[in-house]
């Protein structure tokens, strides 16, 4: 018998994958606000799934794992414990270990059902719409390299990416060297000394030609033609995640660029990593960069795997940090001025007296200073479930307290501090200050609604979200 919980205490989603033998399994960890209302947090299985998907804080039991799954598992979860950064105990991790449920829970288990791959996809929109798959971006566990998870998503974001630049593509100089009687550009000199001996009349020739088919695109497209051929590609995602879409969009785009010449993949990549873009194509930046990844992928794609077998991967995110992204955009759209999120801020903004100027230990500083009508702000993300009517934790009160005293923004002190958790709950008010002549810094707890997987599907659905949580945030303050 084998049991897990997924992100025990509800501070991690995500997706988890290993393969033993001939079985692979993909387990995926959604934010328990997507839970249907009646769904249970207890499920059985007896193993046979190849992709299981649960919500925060959900449990599973397998009665009769084989023992390539009991493996699987094994492999998961010591990849889940050593991501979550945690140097003992399980509270951060994707997936832990459990407790076999009692006959009794078991009566009220329901049985699994088998992950159709629309969940999972959702949670990848979501962590997309957020802009938390780059590359460069640091809060996802896992490794990048080789990766049946990471790879399907950094193709489908390089697809995009030379979408929606592939009408601004221009002309340009390329180098070429030719060979014939009638001389176009410089002459090679070892071509000069071969007529004088031999007589014959071609000779060898460099000039610069304005042309479609530019060195920058040359590389694009050799990445292009890689996803096309699916050269080591897996994907265990269906929907455009899934290896036939990515394929079928990768030979669409490739027909766009019919007149572009593309270099051969080692060439490519050698001469991609030299290359340096003038102003006007510094909008090709990200597409080159993701593109010499995909090369590099391609180049020694098979060899890695061969010598390095991955145990299991995983893609996952703090649920915190999730909620910390929304609520960022919601201000921004909300009419907040001069938004700072954490990693933004300036070095001086929070003042802690009782660590060295200009420095700060995690947690000092708010996940969001900015202005409103005028006025300084301090807003904080707190990815938890506000009963009606309630107060928020002992914690969360003296932490708004705090950060009205340290927090100073060009010399303007803080008027505002508000807590927003996801809800539909209405606004709750308190005031700093124990006397009526005494101007009051005003605290206040605010909910805004989590999106739904319907609202992460589409750039147009993600947009209406945010306008809908701006709207209830405009709302909430002027109530």
């Amino acid at each position: 018998m084998t049991s897990i919980v997924a992100a025990p205490g509800g501070v991690r989603v995500g997706l988890t994958a290993a393969m033993a033998g001939s079985r692979q399994l993909t387990i995926c960890v959604l934010p328990k606000a997507w839970r249907p209302p009646a769904a249970s947090r207890l499920h059985t299985s007896a193993g046979s799934e190849q992709a299981i998907t649960l919500y925060e804080t959900d449990r599973l039991h397998i009665s009769t794992p084989p023992p390539d799954l009991e493996q699987i598992l094994a492999n998961c979860l010591r990849l889940s414990r050593r991501a979550s950064g945690e140097a003992a105990g399980w509270p951060g991790a994707l997936i832990a270990p459990d407790v076999a449920p009692s006959d009794a829970e078991l009566g009220r288990s329901r049985p699994i059902v088998e992950c159709d791959g629309t969940a999972v996809t959702d949670l990848l929109m979501l962590f997309d719409r957020l802009r938390l798959l780059v590359p460069e971006n640091q809060e996802l566990g896992g490794s990048p390299t080789h990766s049946p998870l990471h790879r399907p998503l950094l193709c489908r974001r390089f697809l995009n990416e030379v979408f929606a630049l592939a009408n601004s593509a221009r002309r340009g100089y390329r180098n070429v060297v030719a060979e014939g009687t009638s001389v176009r550009g410089r002459v090679q000199t070892s071509s000069l000394a071969r007529y004088a001996l031999t007589g014959d009349p071609r000779l060898t020739f460099r000039y610069d030609e304005l042309t479609e088919s530019t060195i920058l695109l040359g590389v694009i497209t050799a990445a292009v033609e890689s996803i096309a051929d699916a050269s080591g590609l897996r994907s265990p995602f269906v929907g455009e995640y899934s290896v036939s879409a990515l394929q079928q969009d990768a030979v669409r785009l490739r027909r766009v660029f019919t007149e572009i010449e593309s270099l051969p993949p080692a060439k490519a990549h050698q001469v991609g990593r030299r290359l340096r873009l003038s102003r006007i194509d510094q909008p090709w930046s990200a597409a080159l960069q993701m593109a010499l990844t995909l090369l590099t992928m391609q180049e020694y794609g098979t060899r890695f795997v061969e010598t390095h077998p991955a145990d299991a991967v995983e893609l996952s995110i703090p649920t915190d940090k999730l909620w910390e992204r929304i609520v960022t955009e919601s201000l921004r759209r909300a009419s907040f001025t001069d938004v700072f999120a954490q990693e933004a801020q300036p070095r001086h903004a929070t003042s802690d007296p009782w660590l060295a100027p200009g420095r700060s230990r995690p947690g000092t500083r708010p996940d969001n200073i900015g202005r409103y009508r005028g006025q300084l702000w301090v807003v904080d993300a707190k990815y938890k479930t506000l009963a009606p009517e309630a107060a928020p934790t002992r914690d969360d009160q003296y932490q708004m307290f705090a950060y009205s005293h340290l927090v100073e923004l060009d010399d303007q002190a803080v008027k505002r501090v508000a807590l927003v958790y996801p809800g539909e709950g209405e606004v709750l008010r308190w005031r700093r200050g124990r006397t009526p002549n005494e101007a009051p810094v005003h605290l206040l707890a605010l909910q805004i609604p989590f999106p739904s997987p319907a609202e992460v599907r589409s750039a147009g659905t993600w947009h209406s979200y945010l306008d809908r949580a701006a709207e209830r945030l405009r709302v909430q303050l002027a109530a």
